[in-house]
């Protein structure tokens, strides 16, 4: 049992959020009281930032400054097939680099991007999924 810092209610351990720093291994205020807060969301939305800003640099070694002029010089859209960042899935567009030299290509909808990386950004598979899609484009069911 402990005392909430916020309401002051004598609650079990499992009613507080797990931490290291703190000898009893919780958190001194509750959850209940953490989801009250206000500012709660606000952290949350400081940590999703400081998560894209972190991946962007060490994953791709790109700002978030870098990454934004992309967005805008692709007018928020994914740059094979178009579709609007907002109407994506995941609601954003992801970094496309090529896998060998790591230079960054463009932006793309997950859609995309996927599946440019399950032909292994291969030209050959490709162009021969081109081949494969026009050459049955006009087939009706039961053909």
């Amino acid at each position: 049992m402990q005392i909430c810092k916020r309401c002051n209610i004598n609650k079990s351990l499992s009613e507080y959020y797990k931490t290291t720093d703190r000898k009893s291994g919780r958190k001194t205020i509750c959850k209940e009281c953490i989801k009250k807060d206000p500012l709660t969301e606000q952290r949350k939305q400081v940590m999703r930032e400081y998560g894209k800003q972190y991946h962007l640099k060490t994953k791709y070694n790109l700002t978030l400054d870098e990454y934004n002029l992309k967005l805008i010089a692709q007018n928020h859209k994914c740059a094979i097939c178009g579709i609007d960042e907002k109407e994506t899935v995941k609601g954003k567009l992801f970094v496309d680099h090529c896998h060998t030299t790591n230079i960054i290509r463009g932006l793309l909808c997950n859609n995309c991007n996927t599946g440019i990386g399950f032909l292994k950004d291969s030209i050959s598979s490709l162009s021969n999924a081109i081949t494969y899609l026009d050459k049955y484009k006009n087939m009706k069911q039961g053909e």
